[in-house]
């Protein structure tokens, strides 16, 4: 059964309760891209993308008094998913026969997704479950970033024409007119269609791009990275790379902001030659721990100042940086009125597509 949002009003508080938790593992499976991610997101980020993506959902829920009994249950299978996901890599890590400790176990490996789908698992545990959906997964590689991106890859981007009603409450004339040091958050209810179709994300940062930047700069490579830069004699300030072009994101100042995207990162790059808008692949549950907090997997980068051999290689790949100092909201003008979600809605007709375990 499709998701239909005009009938969530009828529905019993049972199927209810089914349907959200239904809808929070559809989230899940859409926007996790590693088995790291399963193993560290949190229950109030899902909560979150809930509130975004369905919130006539979460608002019966909470008028029903029944939101505390969905936080219980979701908070639940997160740790089950967890612990599923560290032992999905150490069956990755060692294989079939050292990961696996019973026969349950390896049943993992013989027809349990089809099992899944079908419906006929009463008898196995949740993380069971999960364990083999992560596998499943991977093996898949449904996914785009269970696999790296190529250095040399390119951002997926399109040319944007900004005319026309769509555009109507935003004011671009004053965005355009802002320092290029300064971004601008879209959220998706004022996504204009042209842009709406070619991402998934809840928001979007608009951003200036000064005269002699060119495209090319804008989406090659494809990855993000980050830098570690002396901003002062006294500290050194950890900020986003968007592949070559100038542009640094502080870590820091704007980690609030930087964790409300889900797998990528949108950019509209404003231009007097071009508005481009550019996805970054960013999954701040994953990346935006491992730039905050180093550790094994991912160390710090080295620190750099202007007299660092390092700082002139960067310079070299990153001409002309700029430094974003301030994410404002977009500015609006009145525009049409949009009922809510009703402006390209994420993905309403298409979130059970897939089997998922619960």
């Amino acid at each position: 059964m499709k998701f239909d949002h005009t009938n969530i009003k009828a529905i019993s508080l049972k199927a209810l309760l089914r349907t959200a938790i239904s809808l929070a593992a559809y989230l899940l499976d859409e926007f996790g891209d590693s088995i790291d991610f399963y193993q560290i997101v949190q229950t109030q980020t899902v909560e979150r993308w809930m509130r975004e993506s369905f919130p006539e959902v979460v608002e019966r829920l909470e008028r029903e008094q029944v939101y505390d009994a969905f936080h219980s249950r979701l908070d639940e299978y997160c740790e089950n998913l967890q612990s599923a996901a560290i032992k999905a890599e150490y069956v990755l890590e060692h294989g079939a026969q050292g990961g696996l400790e019973d026969e349950t176990d390896h049943l993992i490996f013989s027809g349990l997704i089809a099992r899944i789908s079908t419906g006929t698992t009463a008898q196995f545990d949740e993380k069971s479950l999960l364990t083999a959906f992560l596998l499943d997964k991977h093996r898949r590689g449904s996914a785009g970033r269970w696999h790296d991106y190529s250095v040399q890859s390119v951002a997926p981007h399109s040319n944007m024409r900004l005319r026309g009603r769509a555009w109507d409450f935003c004011d671009l004339p004053r965005a355009a007119s802002t320092n290029a040091d300064i971004a601008y958050l879209l959220p998706r209810e004022h996504f204009p269609g042209n842009v709406a179709i070619h991402t998934r994300e809840e928001y979007a940062l608009v951003v200036n791009v000064p005269a002699g930047i060119t495209p090319s700069a804008l989406v090659t490579p494809a990855n993000m990275d980050s830098v570690n830069i002396s901003v002062d004699t006294e500290r050194n300030e950890r900020s986003l790379t968007l592949g070559s072009c100038p542009f640094l994101i502080p870590l820091d100042a704007n980690a609030a902001t930087l964790e409300l995207f889900r797998n990528h990162l949108p950019v509209l790059y404003l231009g007097d030659d071009m508005n481009l808008l550019v996805e970054y692949p960013w999954n701040p549950v994953t990346d935006l721990t491992n730039y905050m907090h180093p550790h094994i997997r991912y160390e710090m980068p080295p620190e750099m100042d202007d007299e660092s051999v390092g700082y002139e290689a960067f310079l070299q790949t990153h001409p002309h940086v700029i430094r974003i100092g301030e994410i404002r909201p977009m500015p609006l003008l009145e525009g049409p009125v949009l009922p809510q979600r009703e402006s390209e809605r994420l993905h309403r007709e298409k979130w059970d597509e897939e089997p998922i375990p619960f």
